[in-house]
Formats: structure tokens, C-alpha cells, sequence
């Protein structure tokens, strides 16, 4: 059934990345278009297009192929080391709001308050499953997952006010609604993991004289390792 379940996966995650790609950043640029912008798609989004990572064909068949691959491994790992049903759910959507968001973020560098709120959403309905699971004291979790995801969102916000703007709103709020979701442990390891990728990407880079210490780049992908590496190591 772990081999079923990376499957699913890769098909799932593929999916979902390629109709992010495909119909929600055309919307989302549409929906985001100023009053001077002009009727034509790629005009009307110069205002939020930041990066251009996924331009080429090549880059996207990449992008698709490590997808796929990543996705198929972790769902791997997702089945044998959730510790309930409850758990591969909500760690299965989690996964994919995040793979969705990684695509968000290489094509406008943004991360969409609707993934956030699914993530939201998302919690509230396992509450909602949890409070009839003898085994599981539902308010006492939702309440600790509250806490949590407080406490991330202060501590995330304080960073990003000390490395001015090194995190953006759409990180910290992705972490908070992570941490409501899956609670403490799970968005510990995954912060702790992607601040690790993303600081030793940005070494690389400013040694390799491919960015200065001013350049932002998108955090989402070192996000999506960060949570698929917790889920291979159990740490969630």
C-alpha cells in the first residue's frame, strides 16, 4: 500500500501543480491587474511577475519531473510513518497546498491567501472528525495548535522584521496556518529545515557572485523540502 500511495501522490501532486499553473496564475494575475494595466495577460501581470524560473519549456519539464519524483518518495514515507488515518490526511493536505504554493511562488514569487485559508478550513473540519474519536481530546489539540500557530507567526514576524523582509507575509502565514494544521512538531522540523536549505542556498549563491545580499528569491520550494523532510524522517 506505500508504493499505492506514492503513486497517488505523484499523480495528485502533478495534477494539481500543473492546474495551478495552468488556469489559477492566469486568474490570479487577472484578479491582481491595476486600473493602469492593460487587457493583455502578461502585461497585467509585469506588476507581480518577479521571478522567471519556469519561463522555458525545459525549466518546466524539470520542475515537473523533480515534482513527481519528490512527491512520489514522500508519500511514500507519508503512509508508513503517519501514526493514524487522521494524520495521513492531514499531512497528505498540507503536502499538497504546499506543492501548490511552491508553483505559486517559482512563476509570481507569491504565495495566495486561499491556500492559507484551505489550510484553515482544512484544520476546522478535522476538528470537526476528531471530536467523535474517543481516543482523541479534540479541543485540547485545536487549542495547543492554536497556541502554536500564534507563537510561530510572532516568532517568524519578529524575524522578518529583523532581517527586513527576509520573510515575506505569505511565509509567515503559511507556517501559522501549518503549525494550526499539524501542529507543533511538524511545522518545528519543516521551519527548521527550510531555513537550513534556504541559507545554504543563498551561501552558494553569493560565493558563485549569482546574488547579492539585498535579492530575495522564492522561499516556497525550500518550504516543500522542509515539510516533505520532516514526513521522511517521522519527525511530524
Amino acid at each position: 500500500m506505500s508504493f499505492v500511495s506514492g503513486i497517488i501522490w505523484c499523480i495528485i501532486a502533478l495534477s494539481a501543480c500543473y492546474l495551478t499553473m495552468k488556469y489559477f496564475v492566469p486568474k490570479y494575475c487577472k484578479s491582481e491587474k491595476t486600473p493602469k494595466a492593460s487587457d493583455n495577460l502578461k502585461e497585467s501581470c509585469e506588476t507581480i511577475v518577479k521571478s522567471k524560473i519556469l519561463d522555458s519549456k525545459s525549466a518546466k519539464i524539470i520542475f515537473f519531473v523533480l515534482i513527481g519524483l519528490y512527491s512520489a518518495v514522500v508519500g511514500w514515507f507519508a503512509y508508513n510513518n503517519a501514526s493514524s488515518v487522521i494524520n495521513y490526511a492531514k499531512i497528505s493536505l498540507c503536502m499538497l497546498i504546499v506543492f501548490m504554493v511552491v508553483t505559486t511562488d517559482l512563476e509570481l514569487s507569491v504565495i495566495p491567501n486561499v491556500f492559507v485559508l484551505v489550510l484553515l478550513l482544512g484544520r476546522l473540519i478535522f476538528f470537526a472528525v476528531e471530536f467523535f474519536v474517543p481516543e482523541i481530546d479534540a479541543v485540547r489539540v485545536i487549542i495547543n495548535n492554536f497556541l502554536v500557530a500564534l507563537i510561530v507567526g510572532l516568532f517568524l514576524f519578529i524575524m522578518s522584521r529583523l532581517t527586513r523582509g527576509g520573510l515575506g507575509a505569505g511565509d509567515i502565514k503559511l507556517f501559522s496556518s501549518i503549525a494550526f494544521l499539524c501542529g507543533l512538531n511538524a511545522v518545528v522540523f519543516a521551519l527548521i529545515f527550510a531555513l537550513l536549505a534556504t541559507a545554504l542556498f543563498s551561501i552558494i549563491l553569493l560565493i558563485l557572485k549569482k546574488k547579492q545580499m539585498r535579492d530575495s528569491f522564492p522561499m516556497g520550494p525550500f518550504i516543500g523540502l522542509g515539510c516533505g523532510l520532516t514526513i521522511i524522517l517521522a519527525l511530524a
